[in-house]
């Protein structure tokens, strides 16, 4: 299948059909790749199919351009159709400060809080991203504590404490 002249990465194993992509407990979806070792958050996106347009595009991305590279196999335009204008890109989120990336800050961020316990299960669920976690609300949060089993009074430290860091 193709989205705006690429091929979109299909998975059996993933439970969004696609390669790279999360449901979220509000619905939407996480577009991810790895770079490096590390997951690199591609966006937040309303739709399985944004997402996995957004996974495709940087999968397609050479080398040494800014979007992360790498994955199974590079998404290239359709040959038998003309390529389709490049539309407008979104304006971009604010990005996290450096410090709040990869799941190994989240890891450092739960160990800060006395929930280290928990850092397989968000990682499990694709909440691998300090600087997504901090962009997130209150009920949010709440959804994310209960997506990976927090006990009530754990979740309640974890989302008071994500949401204080966010000032």
């Amino acid at each position: 299948p193709e989205a705006e002249g690429l091929r979109l990465h299909l998975s059996s194993s993933n439970p969004t059909g696609y390669t790279g992509l999360v449901q979220l407990p509000s619905g939407r979806f996480k577009a991810r790749r790895r770079v490096g070792g590390e997951n690199v958050s591609l966006g937040i996106f309303d739709t399985a199919v944004e997402a996995a347009v957004a996974y495709a595009r940087a999968a397609a991305a050479p080398a040494d351009s800014s979007q992360p590279s790498g994955g199974t196999s590079a998404a290239e335009p359709s040959p038998s159709a003309p390529a389709p204008p490049a539309p407008a890109p979104p304006a971009p989120a604010p990005a996290p400060p450096a410090i709040w990336s990869g799941m190994a800050r989240v890891r450092r961020l739960l160990e800060r809080l006395g929930l280290a316990e928990y850092a397989a299960a968000l990682e499990e669920e694709g909440y691998d991203d300090a600087g997504f976690l901090l962009s997130l609300d209150r009920g949010e949060l709440t959804k994310v504590a209960a997506a990976v089993g927090m006990r009530p009074e754990h979740a309640g430290h974890f989302v008071e404490s994500v949401r204080q860091l966010k000032r």
